[in-house]
């Protein structure tokens, strides 16, 4: 069973207000920009550093896309491409895993008899003659769902544990003196930004060495 990804209960609009309010611009940073900059940093690091898998299954068809699988919890971003890590093929209860082979070595007929290939979000599928069809388990990386401007509010959470809400502020307020041309104090905060960044990396890899 997957875990469920963090949620530190912190709304993001919080976040960004206390960010907003430690400088006082002559033509403030807008909530659009605030959110690009956030959502970069936090699919990012679900993306390189949390890599929290789940698996999504599908009946078996020799050409699937990526959204024509439904989504088990909507809790979580849609499944992209690059966040398909293993694919597998169920058949009477035994699974085959299938190699993922360039799509013209699939055209050319070459690689493992259980192969895939994609193209963009498709997904093309090979299995010997005869075979019964199956279901196909995708095992990919989650992210959360992506965090939006709803009237001047921002929605969400802060996906991330409490006690790293620092990184994220960090990072905002990066951003945000690089958006000023303030150099100095740009620096300043992505260094800040970095060094807590090793820390939850390093918490990271101590949690999944105990998982």
């Amino acid at each position: 069973m997957v875990k469920r990804m963090f949620d530190s209960g912190y709304p993001v609009e919080k976040l960004v207000s206390e960010v907003e309010s430690e400088t006082n611009l002559a033509f403030p940073v807008t909530r659009e920009s605030y959110v690009s900059w956030y959502n970069l940093c936090e699919q990012g690091l679900y993306s390189d550093v949390i890599k929290e898998e789940k698996t999504e299954c599908a009946d078996y068809k020799a050409e699937l896309c990526l959204s024509d699988i439904p989504e088990s919890d909507g809790y979580y971003d849609f499944m992209r491409s690059d966040d398909v890590q293993n694919i597998f093929l169920d058949v009477g209860g035994k699974k085959h895993e299938m190699e993922h082979v360039s799509l013209e070595n699939y055209l050319r007929g070459i690689g493992a008899d259980y192969a895939y290939a994609k193209e963009g979000d498709r997904f093309i599928f090979r299995k010997p003659d005869g075979t019964s069809d199956g279901k196909l388990y995708f095992l990919r990386f989650i992210r959360p769902v992506p965090k939006r401007v709803i009237g001047e509010t921002i929605s969400g959470t802060v996906m991330l544990p409490e006690e790293y809400l620092e990184l994220m502020r960090c990072r905002l307020r990066g951003e945000k003196y690089r958006l000023m041309n303030e150099d100095v104090m740009c620096a300043k905060w992505i260094n800040e930004y970095n060094y807590h960044l090793q820390m939850f990396t390093a918490f990271i890899e101590a949690r999944r060495a105990r998982l």
